[in-house]
């Protein structure tokens, strides 16, 4: 897909068939079609089963933020569902959005693998710093 030549026209008259058949002519792999027809799906029940072409980037970057910040889906789970909607308006719905120009919203932010903010408190965060509590030396039975 990525050749001068552009696609065939859709013989699928279903949404999510037409995602399927753009992603069978790309000779993208099975899984990668099953995520990413997933996360269309995701992308349009969120929008109470809008159909894409009437949504933008704005509803994009809602999603992604709901999947972010409610969901709490890892990143790797978040660039994918990004890949899967930059797929489908660039390839299946034809590129007439912002988003299929190159307007990416802004990635999910990773946070460290202790899940703080770097130089915060976890006690400020509400949870118990374990990294605190372990520097303690231990205490002999009698108390010395």
């Amino acid at each position: 897909m990525k050749s001068g030549a552009p696609p065939p026209p859709l013989r699928a008259t279903r949404f999510l068939d037409q995602v399927r058949e753009r992603l069978r002519y790309g000779h993208y792999s099975l899984s990668t079609e099953r995520s990413y027809v997933y996360c269309v799906r995701w992308f349009v029940r969120f929008h109470s089963l809008r159909h894409p072409r009437d949504m933008g980037a704005a509803e994009v970057e809602a999603f992604l933020s709901w999947l972010a910040n409610r969901r709490g889906v890892t990143v790797s789970t978040h660039k994918q569902a990004l890949s899967a909607l930059v797929f489908l308006y660039r390839q299946v719905l034809g590129g007439g959005s912002t988003l299929a120009a190159g307007d990416r919203p802004a990635a999910h932010a990773a946070t460290p693998a202790g899940g703080h903010e770097p130089g915060g408190s976890a006690a400020a965060a509400g949870g118990h710093d374990w990294r605190a509590s372990a520097r303690v030396p231990p205490t002999s039975p009698d108390g010395l």
